[in-house]
């Protein structure tokens, strides 16, 4: 009987040595594991590759779903992990935070979701010195993906589809189809937990997978080796573009500086148009770094390169923006940047995982260790005329902690051990229009995430610091 088990396991080994050079099973390695059966299947084979000692698995709750199941496969994830002997890392994102990042960025659910999940693997590679980190796409995600960016009129570059190789990030499933990983599973008689929403087709990528590619698959044999085969192209395509745009930047005097980039319109004008595009492209991810998930429209770009064939002719300066990033012309030169907007909602959230300076909302947040107490010293970003920031030591806290505005449901714990709302309490404290702009502290160490602090003393109200009880 033909060991479906050892057939899987060698695939995954040949990816592993196929994203990794100088490959070693006593490297560190982490895996993110969903619970689902592309992460089960992943963690699985790894830990009958790999020295288990050397392996951490990663799995993150990002409290968008009911409690019941996304609680259930954090709690699934943490009891397979104990059963084969492998350390697991649990993140429990505070809920709500997904949403009030959705709404802060500008993305959707999913790349809000994305975006705390990346950074819950970033501090396991901290934590546990981790080499490597596995994540389980698959064949099958990878025509999902070029599909996907196909449908939405990608640029050229995003259609090279899923990387192999970015970063510390490893993809050894990336060349193994879902049947495949199916009957693995099946051979080994492996249970694991299937999501809700992949049912659901108000997603892009679930009407694809749902509705498309079954589609495609009874009406055009063969649609995948098709896209597949367009991946791979346009993978060596972007390789010489890329290298190409890189080698043009440094011939059109450009130039990084508060916080937008300009380069030499005249030099600029007498490159070829795909790399004109590519260079804009590569100006405008640099002044939109902190929103990544924005989509700049083709036509944007078209715009521009129209603006600088024929306005030359008639003005000198000219605009144009769109997707929060404006390009313009002035004295010569080519200018990016991010359109400046002014605030109009107080909600506010961040997470601070390490010592340094955080902008949340209206406040910028400098956060430091000091034997047992975090020092944190708080200024109001939009308001010049504060002289000096408030500062607060807060004891026991430990990094990460989140920073943030109040949330409907909040309480806080009481001298006698009790909760009370936090709502009540601000009303008890009369702050009227400037409830949501009044700061909270919560423990993301603990597994309750509780709140330890209502900073109200920097806009002039009280402090509730809840003391923590010594050890």
């Amino acid at each position: 009987m033909k060991d479906i088990a050892q057939d899987f396991e060698s695939k995954v080994l040949s990816g592993l040595k196929a994203c990794i050079a100088a490959f070693s099973p006593s490297s560190v390695f982490g895996v993110g594991v969903s619970g689902g059966a592309d992460s089960i299947s992943l963690l699985t084979s790894l830990s009958r590759i790999l020295p288990k000692e050397n392996l951490v698995a990663v799995t993150v709750n990002h409290n968008i779903r009911p409690a019941q199941q996304t609680e259930g496969d954090a709690s699934f994830v943490e009891g397979y992990c104990k059963k084969i002997g492998v350390r697991c890392f649990r993140v429990d994102i505070p809920r709500g935070s997904v949403e009030r990042l959705k709404s802060e960025r500008g993305g959707g659910t999913e790349e809000a979701a994305r975006f705390l999940r990346y950074q819950a693997f970033e501090t396991a590679i901290e934590k546990f010195c981790i080499d490597w980190f596995c994540l389980a796409h698959n064949l099958n995600d990878q025509e999902e993906t070029l599909l996907m960016r196909f449908f939405s009129g990608g640029a050229s570059q995003s259609l090279s589809g899923i990387p192999q190789v970015r970063d510390r990030f490893v993809r050894p499933l990336l060349n193994v189809s879902r049947p495949e990983i199916e009957a693995y599973l099946a051979f080994l008689g492996l249970e694991f937990r299937t999501d809700s929403t992949n049912k659901e087709n108000s997603m892009l990528r679930n009407k694809i997978r749902n509705r498309i590619i079954p589609f495609l698959n009874s009406e055009l044999s063969g649609w995948q080796k098709a896209v597949l085969s367009l991946g791979r192209k346009m993978s060596l395509d972007e390789s010489f573009i890329s290298a190409s745009a890189r080698d043009s930047i440094e011939k059109i005097d450009w130039k990084e500086e508060d916080g937008q980039v300009s380069f030499s319109q005249d030099k600029f004008k007498r490159l070829p148009e795909a790399l004109q595009s590519r260079i804009i492209y590569s100006a405008l991810d640099k002044v939109l770094c902190d929103q990544p998930q924005l989509r700049i429209p083709y036509t944007f770009i078209e715009r521009i390169q129209r603006n600088l064939q024929i306005l030359p002719k008639i003005k000198k300066d000219w605009a144009e923006n769109s997707s929060g990033a404006e390009v313009f012309c002035s004295g010569g030169r080519i200018f990016a940047r991010k359109v400046q907007k002014v605030a109009t909602e107080s909600g506010f959230f961040a997470i601070i995982r390490e010592e340094g300076i955080v902008r949340a909302g209206k406040w910028t947040v400098s956060a430091s260790k000091a034997g047992s107490k975090m020092h944190l010293e708080l200024k109001q970003a939009l308001d010049p005329k504060q002289d000096a920031p408030f500062s607060v030591d807060i004891e026991g806290l430990e990094f990460p902690f989140a920073f943030r505005s109040r949330q409907a449901g909040d309480s806080i714990k009481t001298a006698s051990g009790s909760l009370k709302s936090i709502s009540g309490i601000l009303d008890g404290w009369k702050c009227g229009s400037f409830r949501s702009e009044i700061p909270v502290v919560q423990d993301l160490t603990s597994p309750l995430q509780p709140l330890v602090c209502i900073l109200g003393a920097p806009l002039g109200f009280n402090n509730w610091i809840v003391q923590r009880e010594e050890k």
